[in-house]
């Protein structure tokens, strides 16, 4: 895995909601952190329909979970926090969203990034799918070449390459250990009150998940990945 000597190697986390990172890659990214990683957080929509409550003002939830979000990712040692605030539930492949991403990804300049598999065979929210697919296409080809954006390039956004895409998966084919992990992720996910009505019923079926996930690998607890090496040309 590429990096510049001397500095501790760096993660980026690509998600559609506020508390998507949690969900999919939170154990890993806490555990990795701990571990020397310096981490980011990309949020692409600003979460604004994620209540079953019609009276509950969306400018407020959008307030709301933006807080929800700096505090968690806190919990799992992230401090760097970006919010796109496209409309939840409209987020769409566009080349403004890739635009954004390339941006990000050349002004932090992660060797791995996290995000949603596109490909999930089972549904999946559109928002998920599409910043998927956005992120993919954000980090290969148009991260790495000049052509592509060549005005962020110009603002100082110098191209970059990703090593690595961890895909959160229903069909992994790489496991992280997170059995020392999985009560930071608990902790981070606490941090939502907005989302999680019934914390502790959550947070055991989280913990059901994982211990499933650890099975393959032999862990008492695993998040699953798939997990794309890019290959450069050179």
């Amino acid at each position: 895995m590429m990096q510049d000597e001397g500095r501790p190697k760096r993660l980026m986390a690509i998600s559609a909601h506020p508390d998507d990172m949690e969900f999919g890659c939170g154990g890993t990214i806490g555990k990795w952190i701990r571990e020397g990683w310096e981490g980011a957080l990309v949020i692409c929509t600003d979460g604004r329909a994620g209540t079953p409550d019609a009276s509950m003002n969306p400018d407020e939830l959008v307030r709301i979970r933006e807080t929800e979000a700096r505090a968690a990712a806190r919990v799992l040692g992230i401090h760097d926090v970006t919010f796109l605030g496209y409309p939840d539930g409209e987020l769409e492949d566009t080349r403004e969203l890739r635009e954004h991403l390339v941006r990000e990804i050349r002004r932090f300049r992660p060797e791995v990034v996290f995000t949603f598999d596109p490909v999930r065979r089972n549904h999946n929210h559109r928002d998920h799918r599409n910043a998927g697919q956005a992120a993919f296409d954000a980090m290969y080809p148009y991260a790495r070449d000049v052509h592509h954006f060549p005005h962020l390039a110009a603002q100082g956004y110098e191209p970059h390459i990703v090593s690595e895409a961890w895909a959160w998966s229903d069909e992994p084919d790489t496991w992280i250990d997170i059995t020392d992990s999985i009560d930071l992720k608990a902790a981070a996910l606490r941090e939502h009150k907005s989302q999680i009505r019934n914390p502790e019923g959550i947070l055991e079926r989280i913990r059901s998940r994982h211990e499933e996930q650890g099975k393959a690998p032999g862990y008492q607890y695993a998040e699953g990945f798939r997990v794309h090496k890019f290959r450069w040309p050179g």
